[in-house]
């Protein structure tokens, strides 16, 4: 039978617990809803609001001549992230654009899982402008994330919202039938430092095997 000189099964050992410390971490989160509010303050045509979250698309638009708007929403639950520290870069928006004009991309703490039941629909701080170009695009998210985290935050989102009287936009949302839904990319992250001493156990025993087996060589 072939055996590992001690050295070599320390060393392995050691190694194996080093990589313990600091795992490598990588997740897609889906919306746990997605859609728009739209608001139509005109008589004749319905006065009010409607929440459609089983379109095929998230809609964005503003009509400034009749005070009516869609403003679009795509909601996350983050509570599996609560614990971890997030790489510089590491956390990505992606989504399919069919074009925007006029319109922007927000950050919303929800504090609901749905667009219903959230307590305001008011967009919060500015992520970035939407062009019109069609497909795939990525926002850098890491900080808005990071700090909905480290509150404890259940569940974060977006808010795509006009900046203009008569801005316009729509994305692929969940129902879209080709599978272009959008989503919350998490890459490179690693435990916080109390989640990280829970493998300070792991060291402790490497540490006692090197003394015990030092100790049956005397």
């Amino acid at each position: 039978m072939l055996v590992m000189p001690i050295k070599t099964r320390i060393s392995a050992l050691v190694f194996g617990c080093c990589l313990s410390v600091s795992p490598a971490f990588g997740v897609s989160l889906y919306p746990t809803d997605d859609g728009f509010v739209d608001y139509n303050p005109t008589p004749s045509i319905g006065t009010g609001y409607s929440i459609l979250n089983w379109f095929p698309t998230v809609v964005t638009g503003s009509y400034a001549a009749t005070g009516s708007w869609q403003r679009g929403f795509v909601l996350f639950d983050i509570s599996s992230l609560w614990g971890y520290n997030l790489a510089a870069g590491s956390a990505t928006y992606d989504f399919y654009s069919f074009g925007f004009s006029g319109a922007g991309l927000y950050f919303v703490n929800s504090d609901s899982a749905s667009i219903s039941g959230m307590s305001s629909w008011l967009p919060g701080p500015f992520i970035a402008g939407l062009d019109s170009s069609i497909g795939w695009k990525s926002y850098d998210v890491t900080a808005l994330l990071r700090t909905s985290i480290t509150s404890h935050a259940p569940y974060f989102g977006f808010v795509f919202n006009t900046i203009v009287g008569f801005g316009s936009g729509s994305l692929a949302a969940t129902e879209d039938t080709q599978g272009r839904g959008s989503f919350l990319n998490v890459a490179d992250t690693a435990p916080e430092p109390a989640s990280l001493l829970m493998s300070s156990g792991g060291i402790l025993m490497v540490a006692w095997l090197i003394w015990r087996t030092r100790r049956l060589r005397v």
